[in-house]
């Protein structure tokens, strides 16, 4: 599995491990852990993508289109997590 997902995974069940002290709940602290690794996971997508936008201008002048900066970015997402297409 890609390194940086592994992270988020540790910090996800870090926080729930905080957050569920008592395990007395474990279905509490399950679903705490898979709504904080979603969460987190949406936001790396995020903050890549974001890393990779341009302004309108710009990609003109780089003869891009919104399809081609998607494009780019969803490949990038691929390759930044380490996913073969």
């Amino acid at each position: 599995m890609n390194e940086r997902i592994l992270e988020l995974a540790e910090q996800a069940r870090d926080y729930a491990d905080d957050t569920y002290k008592n395990f007395s709940n474990n279905s509490g602290w399950f679903e705490l852990y898979n709504e904080k690794f979603a969460d987190m996971i949406v936001r790396e997508c995020f903050e890549h993508c974001k890393g990779q936008l341009v302004d309108k201008k710009t990609a003109e002048h780089m003869g891009l289109t919104y399809n081609d900066a998607v494009g780019d970015c969803a490949n990038g997402l691929l390759e930044h997590f380490g996913v073969e297409e």
